[in-house]
């Protein structure tokens, strides 16, 4: 017979010392990990998710970066940048794909996130003005397709920008992999 319940833990329950043990071997490599120099910013860089669109772009070729809010924090980099910088920057760790999108897509796109009340269901775009109607700086054209770059889980349907039939992610690569390398 096994009953389940709730088991409050609160200063009445000792500590078992092994598990304190285990934690802060844990927690100092966690520190070490997390204090390791990944890069240098030589510039400061105020909008770190922009930043990162624009990443998403170049890294994978694309003529348009596109990330929602909620993937990540926003912060600045400055100086040296840690492993730890750039986990805080990530909430969700997600792989980066390259799809086509007609330029449609990406007009409805744009009027949708404009629309959320969600902060973390907006996106941010590199590479495209919704406002200017531009892609790399030629007037987008609602029938011809465009390389992005984007999160698989906004090309799988994720926030409801895409179907998600028929994704056929061209290349792919986790963000902070990216973001490390």
């Amino acid at each position: 017979d096994c009953r389940a319940g709730l088991i409050p833990l609160d200063r009445r329950i000792p500590e078992d010392p092994e598990t304190v043990s285990r934690i802060a071997v844990q927690m100092a490599r966690f520190r070490q990990e997390a204090s390791e120099k990944v890069g240098d910013a030589a510039e400061e860089i105020e909008d770190t998710p922009q930043f990162v669109a624009d990443l998403m772009r170049t890294v994978l070729d694309a003529e348009v970066g596109i990330v929602n809010w909620g993937t990540l924090r926003e912060g600045r980099f400055s100086g040296d940048i840690t492993r730890g910088d750039v986990d805080h920057l990530v909430r969700f760790d997600d792989q980066v794909v390259a799809l086509e999108v007609t330029g449609s897509q990406l007009r409805s796109m744009a009027a949708s996130s404009k629309t959320r009340e969600r902060q973390g269901q907006r996106l941010i775009f590199s590479g495209y003005d919704p406002d200017a109607n531009q892609v790399a700086g030629r007037p987008l054209k609602a029938d011809e397709t465009y390389r992005a770059a984007t999160t698989e889980y906004l090309a799988a349907g994720g926030d409801g920008y895409f179907s998600g039939e028929g994704l056929k992610a061209q290349e792919w690569m986790m963000l902070k992999e990216m973001l490390l390398a």
